[in-house]
C-alpha cells in the first residue's frame, strides 16, 4: 500500500479488521474468505504526527510496522543511480519487447548529478523518456537533453530575452531526417538546472559518436557550422 498515511479514518478501521484476522468479503458478497498476505506499506509522512493529530488510528501504525525501513532520498544515496539505470532500461526493454541498448558511461554521471525532487519516480520516468528518444542502439546523455526540449517549450518571452549570439547557425543543405538539431535544445538562463552549455555539449558529442568522430558530418547533423562546434568543444561541458 503506497501513501498508506492518506487511507482515511473509516478505512482504516477496515484494514486493521482485515490484518487482525486476515478475513475479507468480496464486493457483493455475504460469505468472508481467509486471505493469506504479508502487507508492505510506503508513506513519506510522518505517522507518529498524524497520530498525535487524530488522523492516523495508533493500533493500526502498531499492526503495519513490525519492520520498519528508513529509505533516504535519491539525493542522499547517488552511488544507487547506476544500478537503478540498468534496472529501468532492462525492465522497459522487457516490457515493450524491444532489444536493450548499451548505456553510455556518461549517462550514469550525468543522472548521479541531478537533483531529483521526485526521487526514484522521477527518475524512473526521465530514462523511459530517453529510451523513446534514442535510436535504440545506445542510450546516451542528448537523450535526455530531448526530453527537456520537448517537455519544457520556449516561451516567446523568453526567446526576445536571448541574446543573439545564443542562436545555432544553421548549416544549408541538411536533410530534415538527418538526426536531431542542436537548435532542439532550449536555451536556458544563468544558474538554471540544465544550462545550455552542458545540453550543447552532450549533443554535439553525441553526433561526433554517431558519425565515428567525423566533425563536418556530426555538424551537418546538427545544423551548425564546424567553427560552432569547435567552440562547443573549447568550451566543454561547463563553458
Amino acid at each position: 500500500l503506497d501513501e498508506v498515511a492518506d487511507i482515511p479514518m473509516e478505512m482504516q478501521v477496515k484494514l486493521l479488521r482485515v490484518l487482525e484476522d486476515h478475513m475479507v468479503e468480496r464486493l457483493g458478497s455475504r460469505r468472508a474468505q481467509r486471505v493469506d498476505f504479508r502487507l508492505i506499506s510506503a508513506t513519506n509522512r510522518d505517522i507518529p504526527a498524524l497520530v498525535e493529530a487524530g488522523r492516523f488510528r495508533l493500533d493500526l501504525y502498531y499492526r503495519l510496522s513490525g519492520v520498519v525501513l528508513r529509505i533516504p532520498a535519491l539525493r542522499q544515496r547517488r552511488e544507487d543511480i547506476p544500478a537503478l539505470l540498468h534496472h529501468f532500461v532492462d525492465a522497459f526493454c522487457a516490457r515493450n519487447a524491444v532489444p536493450v541498448p548499451r548505456v553510455d558511461h556518461d549517462v550514469a554521471r550525468y543522472l548521479a548529478g541531478q537533483a531529483w525532487p521526485g526521487n526514484v519516480r522521477q527518475l524512473r520516468q526521465r530514462i523511459e523518456e530517453a529510451l523513446v528518444f534514442c535510436d535504440g542502439r545506445a542510450l546516451r546523455v542528448a537523450d535526455f537533453a530531448r526530453g527537456d526540449a520537448a517537455r519544457e517549450p520556449v516561451s516567446p518571452d523568453t526567446l526576445a530575452s536571448v541574446p543573439s549570439q545564443a542562436y545555432v547557425e544553421s548549416t544549408p543543405g541538411v536533410p530534415a531526417d538527418s538526426g536531431p538539431a542542436l537548435s532542439a535544445v532550449p536555451w536556458a538562463p544563468p544558474g538554471a538546472a540544465a544550462p545550455m552549455s552542458e545540453m550543447a555539449y552532450a549533443a554535439v558529442m553525441d553526433a561526433i559518436a554517431r558519425h565515428g568522430g567525423n566533425k563536418k558530418r556530426a555538424a551537418m547533423q546538427l545544423r551548425i557550422s564546424r567553427s560552432h562546434l569547435y567552440k562547443i568543444l573549447q568550451r566543454g561541458p561547463g563553458g
